[in-house]
């Protein structure tokens, strides 16, 4: 078993609803933050070095979801 399989069965392990429910509330916080920037809201920079670890995540997720099955 390798480190990759672990990672992947672990992620695999996580709820739907709870994985799809991270997937909006990040969309809807990326687009927010875009909002409150076009209307020249400053965004403390914590939120944004948070979308970066939350992307990170979900980019890894997404790639525990690919089936090597072809």
């Amino acid at each position: 078993m390798t480190v990759a399989s672990i990672i992947t069965k672990a992620l695999q392990a996580i709820p739907p609803r709870l994985r799809f429910g991270v997937l909006v509330v990040f969309a809807a916080v990326v687009v927010a933050t875009q909002v409150a920037e076009a209307f020249s809201v400053d965004v403390h920079e914590g939120v944004y070095r948070t979308l970066v670890l939350i992307g990170g995540y979900l980019g890894v997720q997404s790639a525990a979801n690919v089936s090597e099955e072809r």
